[in-house]
C-alpha cells in the first residue's frame, strides 16, 4: 500500500509538473519569443484570448479613415461587412499584419480567401 501510494504521489506530481510546464510555455515563451511551430503558436493564442475573454469576432467590426482613401480598422467579420466596406469607402484591397491562423474565418472575422472572392487585392504583411 506505502509503494502503490509513492507510486501514485509520483505520478500526479509529475502531471503536475508537466501542465504547469505546459502552461508556461503557451503564456509566457510563445509571446516573448515567437518560437514555436504553427500549431503552437495558434494554442497559445486562443489560450490568452480565452483568459482575456477575447475572442475573434467578440467587438463590432469598425473602421476609421486616416488619410484620405486610407482606412484602418477591425477585419470584416464576413463577406457581407466586406462587401459594406466596399459600398462604403470604395476600398480596392485590404492589408493585413494577421496570420493566416489568427482569421478563422466561419463568421468570426474573413479570410484571405473570402477577401479575393470578392475580387479584392489583399497583402499580408508579417
Amino acid at each position: 500500500s506505502s509503494t502503490a501510494e509513492h507510486i501514485a504521489v509520483g505520478v500526479c506530481f509529475s502531471l503536475s509538473t508537466l501542465i504547469g510546464l505546459y502552461f508556461c510555455i503557451l503564456l509566457v515563451w510563445i509571446p516573448v519569443t515567437g518560437l514555436a511551430p504553427v500549431w503552437l503558436i495558434s494554442q497559445s493564442s486562443k489560450v490568452i484570448r480565452r483568459i482575456k475573454g477575447s475572442y475573434p469576432g467578440k467587438r463590432p467590426f469598425t473602421y476609421n479613415e486616416i488619410v484620405k482613401h486610407v482606412y484602418l480598422g477591425s477585419l470584416p467579420h464576413n463577406r457581407e461587412e466586406l462587401a459594406q466596406l466596399r459600398e462604403a469607402t470604395n476600398t480596392a484591397a485590404v492589408v493585413t499584419m494577421n496570420e493566416d491562423w489568427e482569421m478563422p474565418g466561419n463568421g468570426a472575422t474573413i479570410t484571405i480567401d473570402d477577401i479575393q472572392a470578392e475580387k479584392m487585392a489583399s497583402c499580408w504583411i508579417p
